[in-house]
């Protein structure tokens, strides 16, 4: 019954963690690099996550594709 309190509160306690260190590192490189520099190196580390994510899902799709063994065959083959 207290359970999905008990996860709200510890997930808006993380969230809250994570705000104030995201802002702790990003002063920095705010003040080094300005607003330009600031926003590209936010937008090439998004970009980064994306891509790296949608190699992983495409290798993991890739594997689960059969192909005949030979042609006329029944029998498939696993990649």
């Amino acid at each position: 019954m207290f359970a999905p309190l008990i996860q709200i509160a510890i997930q808006v306690f993380a969230m809250e963690c994570f705000f104030v260190m995201a802002e702790f590192f990003a002063a920095p490189m705010h003040t080094h690099h300005g607003a330009r520099g600031f926003v590209a190196n936010s937008l090439r580390s998004i970009a980064q996550l994306f891509l790296q994510k949608y190699r992983l899902s495409f290798a993991k799709t890739l594997s689960h594709v059969t192909v005949p063994a030979q042609l006329g065959s029944h029998d498939f083959l696993y990649i």
